[in-house]
């Protein structure tokens, strides 16, 4: 089948804040001639926004001065924005312009914690159904209705392989991503974080969310009651559920016997984070071989020898 060639130099990230580096890259997207015809009678792709080479290339002065704590805090702070400010800089040194991925069934509340993440780390922020729809000029709705969810699965893997050329980036991924190997491939070359919600309460979610429905046929067909919405995001769980747990860092909202605000849920996943990355390191630290001096004997000068 014909395929038609897209640039996505052109998309406009969600959220644009400055960064340290970027992959030189050029994103070009091939996706079935019968997917994005329709897509030609529009603006051009290079007409998008101001485009995110210029607004990466507008936005590469240098991260110092963003980087530091706006204020000082205090031991006894318990304001949750003051700790997300304060996590957010502590994950930023750590992660030293790792992307990260958010992965999650749908109503796991990918698209709105990363919006807190991007603002506490100073990350750009991409939801990949966003990009889609902005190279295809169709909804993810009409995708899976027109066209199928192979043709889908096929656009989203393109966009992610030229997504992960990204620095200082949070990537809120579809709810299926984790269904391609090759995904995982991209996904690796940052953290992946699984948002792992009860069932329930993603079907509570979804039952009032009805634009989020639209995106997916199947789901909104299922949604006759929470009930049946219930039922049929077990079935996708079943299908998902060990890839998802093959993320870097799961986070769980099962044990919650209320609901938290999205700055906790966020404060969660950053407090996750910093707890991984500075395991990682200090296991960095141990397999590090020690440099000449490095260990010291009582009893022998600078030279080992005995006194």
């Amino acid at each position: 089948m014909a395929q038609m060639s897209y640039s996505i130099s052109s998309i406009s990230p969600i959220s644009n804040v400055p960064t340290r580096s970027r992959a030189q890259v050029r994103c070009n997207i091939r996706a079935p001639a019968h997917v994005v015809a329709r897509a030609c009678h529009g603006p051009s792709l290079q007409g998008l926004s101001h485009g995110l080479h210029a607004s990466l290339k507008k936005s590469s002065h240098d991260r110092r001065h963003i980087a530091g704590p706006l204020k000082v805090f205090s031991s006894q702070s318990t304001s949750v924005e003051d700790q997300l400010q304060q996590a957010g800089y502590e994950v930023t040194e750590l992660l030293s312009g790792s992307t990260i991925y958010l992965v999650g069934m749908m109503g796991s509340g990918k698209s709105t914690i990363s919006k807190v993440l991007s603002s506490s780390l100073k990350y750009m922020l991409f939801d990949s159904d966003q990009v889609i729809e902005q190279v295809t000029k169709k909804s993810v709705g009409e995708l899976f209705e027109e066209d199928g969810e192979e043709n889908f699965r096929e656009i989203e893997g393109q966009v992610m392989q030229e997504l992960c050329a990204y620095k200082n980036v949070i990537i809120s991924t579809g709810g299926g991503v984790v269904t391609r190997r090759a995904n995982w491939m991209y996904m690796q070359q940052g953290l992946v974080v699984y948002l792992d919600y009860p069932i329930p309460v993603l079907a509570a979610r979804l039952m009032q969310d009805k634009k989020a429905l639209e995106k997916r046929p199947k789901l909104a067909a299922a949604a006759k009651d929470q009930a049946s919405l219930e039922a049929h995001l077990q079935d996708m769980m079943d299908g998902r559920e060990e890839f998802y747990k093959q993320a870097d860092i799961i986070v769980s909202f099962h044990s919650d016997e209320q609901p938290i605000s999205l700055d906790q849920s966020a404060l969660r996943v950053l407090l996750k984070l910093k707890q991984r990355l500075e395991a990682d390191n200090q296991q960095a630290k141990l397999k590090t071989p020690p440099k000449e001096g490095d260990i010291k004997i009582d009893g022998t000068d600078k030279d080992g020898k005995v006194r």
